[in-house]
């Protein structure tokens, strides 16, 4: 399987530099949170997130390389399959107003017990 050289256009050029950047600064910035003293300036961190933008910084550096034009495509379709499926969750969440159960203590032991919170 070849790489597309069709596309190799100062437009994916730049896009590729982009990419190769944001990735150091996204390696520089998280590493400094993980390693260095960054951790107190960045505050209240999820460390699934921080660890996932990390690790996905030395994907965008390796993704300034060749690439197949199907391999766009298909990314694409993804992405947007996926935000679209987000955004109307979110439409329907919003319009349902929905809400978690609270939980309360039961009476009789120490146990919680949910309850619908429409009721």
């Amino acid at each position: 399987m070849g790489t597309s050289t069709k596309f190799r256009t100062w437009p994916v050029r730049a896009a590729a530099v982009a990419a190769i950047v944001f990735g150091v600064a996204t390696i520089g910035a998280g590493g400094d949170v993980l390693f260095g003293d960054g951790a107190k300036a960045a505050g209240n961190v999820v460390g699934f997130v921080l660890w996932f933008n990390f690790l996905a910084g030395f994907a965008y550096v390796a993704a300034g390389g060749p690439f197949e034009a199907r391999t766009v495509w298909a990314m694409t379709l993804r992405s947007v399959l996926w935000i679209s499926i987000a955004v109307s969750a979110f439409k329907a969440a919003k319009r349902e107003s929905w809400t978690l159960p609270s939980i309360r203590p039961a009476a009789s032991d120490n146990t919680c017990v949910a309850t619908d919170s429409k009721r």
